[in-house]
């Protein structure tokens, strides 16, 4: 039917958008409501369930109002924030606060994995380093200090799963979400052997489909709190990242996601699991079918901007108010007034430790070679220098593993700066585009729908129906050479607080 339309529900970190798509992939209606995290102690991030699905109820009440009167809603598809976790007994009921992907309270249990399994056996099996972020450690430290709450909960949702089972009743999962807890395969399937190392039950764990699948219908309840038309078809969806690659059109080899927002995130798409030798980016599972995704995370890159902004840029901000602009335009018009490389003013934000390609949860963040004539503005460009930087790392090694790029497209908050995305190609010396939509996770869940719908005949056709570039930053050769020059210094400084153990010994201080 011409006036079919979707409605992708992205459950994130800070928020939950509803949009409702049409055969032609454009926006029809769309809300927004935003949450925040609870920090019951350092190193602890959570978030009420029920925040989460009251704020998709009320964005898709707005939706099922504002759609046109005549467009039928064909299907329903969720995209989520990762590896967070929630329990629930068998009725569904959540047990505890879900402990998010940012949550760190497992380091010892990390520790314990890597003594009784290994490092190197967790990445062959599952793609994957052993960290905090991922769920297992969080599960098995719930096990451990809630055993009365463990041994009640019926299953281990993640947040895609959890807003599924309040919309059709089910327990499932999608590959892309399992292929984040680290006890699943690369091949597909639940890895017994890791579950029955670390002690825990695999009937706790969802069985897993692929993306696009049909994975229930809404059910009588749903339909009352959400206005959704009860039997309306619930595809299973996918992690955002995973969906934000497709809906950059990053669907075949040669073409790298470089999304950057509180974090950066950076996907390539592969035809089958290739693994890094020295273990530092990751292997996941993509919401394309048959395909995976190399994948390295950064906590913090836009949150370290974000952070300058609120506690070092009063008089910006103010000045921002009084002319009605983004604060962070102000500061980027300082950075554009410093040289290349900040006069040698390095960044390094690990301002909650280190992901790719580091993996150190106690690295933090460092301002180096500071001297007197040091201007506010250097500060601020070694600043988005030194995200750049460090995103740019992790392209090298997916270069290096995974063949060479052609194009960085690059999404997120972060991408709606020109000076930015300038830096960006001049550090990667690849030429960086910018899309035609913004919202790249909810335009790829829409593109998988589209598939399953029949609307289009491949994930390929309905990616050059629907994305197009719009902007391209050529990067500026003797830019580049001088940023390789410091990317080499970048990591060097890290290396040396590394080697002599000085983020640990900080860490023991405080």
């Amino acid at each position: 039917m011409a006036d079919s339309t979707v409605l992708v529900l992205d459950v994130g970190t800070t928020g939950t958008r509803a949009m409702v798509f049409d055969r032609e992939f454009r926006v029809v209606a769309s809300a927004y409501r935003e949450y925040q995290n609870i920090y019951p102690g350092p190193m602890l991030v959570e978030q009420d369930p029920e925040v989460w699905f009251n704020a998709a109820a009320e964005v898709t009440k707005e939706c099922m109002a504002q759609k046109p009167a005549g467009a039928k809603l064909a299907a329903v598809i969720v995209a989520s924030q990762r590896a967070t976790i929630i329990p629930v007994d068998m009725e569904g009921r959540v047990l505890r606060r879900a402990i998010l992907w940012q949550d760190s309270r497992s380091i010892p249990q990390c520790k314990r994995i890597s003594e009784i399994v290994g490092d190197t056996e967790i990445y062959k099996r599952t793609g994957l380093k052993i960290n905090p972020y991922f769920s297992v450690p969080k599960i098995m430290w719930m096990a451990e200090h809630e055993l009365d709450l463990y041994k009640k909960t019926h299953k281990f949702l993640m947040v895609h799963d959890f807003i599924q089972l309040r919309l059709t009743g089910a327990f499932i999962t999608d590959h892309s979400h399992a292929s984040r807890t680290m006890a699943y395969n690369l091949n597909r399937f639940w890895d017994k052997d890791i579950i029955k190392a670390t002690g825990l039950d695999p009937a706790k764990f969802c069985d897993a489909i692929s993306s696009g699948q049909l994975s229930g219908v809404i059910s009588t309840g749903a339909a009352a709190r959400t206005d959704i038309p009860e039997g309306t078809p619930v595809f299973a969806g996918a992690g955002d990242q995973q969906f934000a690659a497709v809906g950059l059109g990053i669907v075949t080899s040669g073409k790298i996601e470089a999304n950057t927002g509180t974090g950066s995130f950076v996907l390539s798409q592969i035809d089958k699991p290739v693994l890094d030798p020295q273990e530092r980016i990751l292997c996941s599972i993509a919401a394309v079918p048959n395909k995976w995704v190399l994948e390295a995370g950064m906590y913090t890159t836009g949150s370290v901007y974000r952070w300058f902004r609120d506690q070092m840029s009063a008089q910006e901000c103010a000045l921002a108010r009084e002319r009605k602009v983004d604060p962070y335009a102000l500061l980027d018009e300082q950075a554009a007034t410093a040289p290349i490389g900040s006069s040698g003013v390095l960044w390094i934000p690990h301002f909650t430790g280190s992901l790719a390609p580091y993996w150190n949860p106690f690295s933090k963040g460092v301002l180096f070679n500071l001297s007197l004539s040091t201007t506010r503005a250097e500060v601020i460009r070694a600043i988005l220098e030194g995200i750049a930087i460090e995103v740019n790392k992790n392209i090298s090694i997916m270069q290096e593993v995974g063949g060479s790029v052609q194009e960085v497209r690059i999404a997120g908050g972060a991408a709606k700066a020109p000076f930015f995305n300038q830096i960006q190609a001049d550090v990667y010396g690849i030429c960086v585009a910018t899309t035609n939509f913004t919202e790249a996770t909810s335009l790829g869940a829409a593109l998988m729908a589209a598939v399953t719908l029949g609307w289009c005949p491949t994930l390929e056709n309905a990616v050059e129906k629907a994305v197009r570039t719009t902007s391209c930053y050529e990067p500026n050769p003797e830019a580049h050479a001088k940023y390789r020059k410091l990317s080499q210094l970048h990591h060097g400084i890290y290396q040396a607080l590394q080697e002599t153990g000085m983020y640990e010994k900080a860490a023991s201080l405080f």
